[in-house]
This record gives structure tokens, C-alpha cells and sequence, in this order.
């Protein structure tokens, strides 16, 4: 979808209906989801072996997470 294919006004502040949403507001909430992902698996890194363990993941199991790309993400939901 084209970001310009969208009639101005077409979107309400506050809608959440993604076919009404301008795809530039879903370009910068798809980046902040990849910043956000991006952050998460650094601070995955930083945590202790002791620690991964009490929440019941394995440095194995980080560095596979750690090993995706960016884009690859189950948490957003696609537009």
C-alpha cells in the first residue's frame, strides 16, 4: 500500500481500523516495534546465566532469538 493512497482526513487520531490508519503512522509504529524488539534482545544478552535460568531459558535459546532479523517479529500484527 502506497503512503499516499490514503484521501487526506481519512484517518481520525486515535483510529485503530488499519485500513483507515495513513501508512506513514503504521511505518513509525512498524520502526518503533523493530527499535523496541532490537532493545529487548540486547537486554536478553545482558542478563546471567543464573538469571536465564530462573525464567526458564537457556543461553542457547537467547542467542537464537538474538540471531533474527529485525523484521522477523510475531508480536506486530500485520496491516
Amino acid at each position: 500500500m502506497s503512503l499516499f493512497n490514503e484521501p487526506l482526513g481519512s484517518a481520525r487520531l486515535g483510529d485503530t481500523n488499519p485500513s483507515r490508519t495513513p501508512g506513514w503512522r503504521r511505518l513509525i509504529k512498524r520502526l518503533r516495534r523493530w527499535q523496541q524488539l532490537r532493545h529487548e534482545r540486547q537486554e536478553l544478552w545482558r542478563l546471567s546465566d543464573a538469571t536465564l535460568k530462573d525464567i526458564g531459558l537457556s543461553r542457547a535459546d537467547i542467542e537464537r532469538e538474538a540471531s533474527r532479523p529485525f523484521w522477523d517479529d510475531d508480536g506486530l500484527s500485520r496491516d
